[in-house]
Formats: structure tokens, C-alpha cells, sequence
């Protein structure tokens, strides 16, 4: 099992940070985007209410409404919003992972898109993480159960949310030979998951762990310039404050952390041999039995992306 480090992760980062930086800009914008939304859904509603008595009362709910409105447009977009930030830092590790050279600047993010786009197409790329998610959820089953019946359900839920954030650095190893099948790499991603299930989950709650630390401080980092311009406001924007930080915050562990943990664990993924053998034979047939989203990952054919 090949060592799972942050701290190379990190160093590895380092030659990445005009795409760092690309990304936050990314994930910032969103940011600003939600609370946009949440104000313009508070003044809308404060409007239409302005000949009641209270007014401003209905400024939570319209906020509420713009946060949630803002939310499903992001989610209804994110094969196009997300494609660049994600499948870009995947072709920019594959191509560390070889030995090369990145450019520097706008260089950099410049190949990292066109890198991402060769491989794969953004509509592809949505189906096939969403499809290694349904699959890497299932495979949270090949533990053992606990000892106390009680906490099984628990277990499989952590775990599943585990496997699947675990699964998704698998897919760097696509960009590392771009015309190839994703779904044939995803399919061995999962393999390999599963062979080494205990261990691999192990280093992805460490990851979790330094993106939660991550997020931590960036919450409390956000306070204070959150609070600075809600006293610029007319009204006392009260716990909307926290709600503004923890979305920035999310925006600065997505821009920062976020990649550190997927650096860290698509080194371990470059680490390990491709599944074979009977024991790998043996786990494929398993999950073409039991389970669905598997096989339906592993019946995909591949579209190789245009241009």
C-alpha cells in the first residue's frame, strides 16, 4: 500500500497555484453569487411588503428563497460549472504524475482545460462521477459488519460517504492516457477501492479531516469581514452573518483544501497496480450481482470527447 501523505500532496500543490488561484476565483464567484441571491431575495419581499406594518420580517424568507433558488441553478449547471475545477486538477495530476513540467500563469490554466477537454467531455464527465458514486456507495456493503447489529446502518452511511469521495481521485488515472475508456478506468478505480477498502477509507478520513480543519478556519477567518460589511447594511442582518461566512468558508476549503485532499489520494491511487487476478475477478463478479449501479457503470461504452 503506497504512503498516503498530505504533506507531498501539498508540495505537489505548490506547482499548481496559478490553477489554485483559477479555482478560487471559481468558487468565489459562486460565493458571491449566493449572497447575491439571498439579498436580492430579501429586498424582493421587502418590497412587496413595504405597505405592511413589519416589512422587514419577510426579509428571512425571501433570503432563504434566493439561497435555495441560487442552490438549484448550481446544481441544474454543475456539469458545466464544475467541469474545468475538477477534470482540470485530474489532467494537471496525471500530468504531474509523468514526470513533466507544468507551465506557469495563465499557461497553466490554459492546459489544464484543454487537457481536461481532450479526455473527456463535461456532459461524460457529470454521468461518469455520478455513476462511480452510485457504484462506490455499494461498496461500503464489503465491510465487515460491526459487533453491535445496532450501528450497521451508521456504518454503511459513513462508509458510503466515505467511498465515494475516495472513488473520485481514482479517475486521474484516465487523464494520465486521455483516449482511453473512462468507464473501463472508473470500473478499475472502483476494483481497486474495493480491494483495499479499509485501508484506502482510512486515508480518505484523514483527507476529510484536514478539509474540515480547513473549513473550520475558514469560517472563523470570515467572521470579522462578514460582520465589517453587515454593519454597512441599513437593517441588522443578524445569523445571516454566520450563514454568509460558512458559505465563503465553503468557497475557501473547495479552492484550497479540497485539492490537497484529492492530490493526496490520486498518489495513492498512481501507487497501486491495476486489479487482477481471482480476488479481482472475484469482487467484479460480487458487484455485477449485487449491485446495480455497478452494473450499469461497468455496461457503459465509451464516446471518446470531440476535438
Amino acid at each position: 500500500m503506497p504512503k498516503f501523505s498530505l504533506l507531498s500532496a501539498t508540495r505537489s500543490i505548490e506547482a499548481t497555484m496559478s490553477f489554485v488561484l483559477y479555482r478560487f476565483l471559481v468558487y468565489l464567484g459562486l460565493a458571491g453569487a449566493y449572497l447575491v441571491a439571498a439579498l436580492a431575495g430579501a429586498g424582493t419581499l421587502i418590497a412587496f411588503a413595504s405597505f405592511s406594518s413589519k416589512p422587514g420580517t419577510v426579509a428571512a424568507f425571501g433570503a432563504w428563497l434566493g439561497l435555495i433558488g441560487c442552490g438549484y441553478l448550481v446544481h441544474k449547471l454543475k456539469a458545466s460549472l464544475f467541469f474545468n475545477v475538477e477534470a482540470g486538477h485530474l489532467a494537471i495530476l496525471a500530468h504531474q504524475a509523468e514526470g513533466h513540467k507544468l507551465p506557469e500563469g495563465k499557461a497553466q490554466v490554459d492546459f489544464a482545460k484543454q487537457a481536461a477537454a481532450q479526455a473527456i467531455s463535461p456532459e461524460r464527465f457529470h454521468q461518469l462521477t455520478t455513476a462511480l458514486d452510485a457504484a462506490a456507495t455499494d461498496l461500503a456493503t464489503e465491510l465487515p459488519p460491526p459487533s453491535q447489529p445496532a450501528l450497521a446502518k451508521a456504518q454503511q452511511t459513513i462508509a458510503g460517504f466515505l467511498a465515494r469521495s475516495a472513488a473520485r481521485p481514482a479517475l486521474a488515472r484516465h487523464f494520465r492516457e486521455p483516449a482511453g475508456d473512462p468507464w473501463r478506468v472508473a470500473e478499475s478505480g472502483l476494483l481497486t477501492l474495493g480491494l483495499n477498502l479499509r485501508p484506502l477509507l482510512i486515508c480518505q478520513m484523514q483527507a476529510l479531516a484536514l478539509e474540515t480543519a480547513g473549513f473550520a478556519a475558514g469560517f472563523a477567518a470570515m467572521l470579522y469581514p462578514v460582520d465589517a460589511a453587515a454593519s454597512l447594511l441599513p437593517v441588522d442582518v443578524g445569523y445571516w452573518r454566520y450563514v454568509f461566512a460558512l458559505v465563503f468558508a465553503w468557497s475557501l476549503k473547495a479552492a484550497f483544501f479540497t485539492p490537497i485532499a484529492t492530490t493526496a489520494m490520486a498518489q495513492v491511487y498512481f501507487g497501486l497496480s491495476a486489479p487482477a487476478g481471482a480476488e479481482a475477478d472475484a469482487l467484479r463478479q460480487k458487484l455485477m450481482e449485487h449491485s446495480g449501479a455497478f452494473r450499469s457503470l461497468a455496461g457503459q461504452k465509451h464516446e471518446p470527447a470531440a476535438g
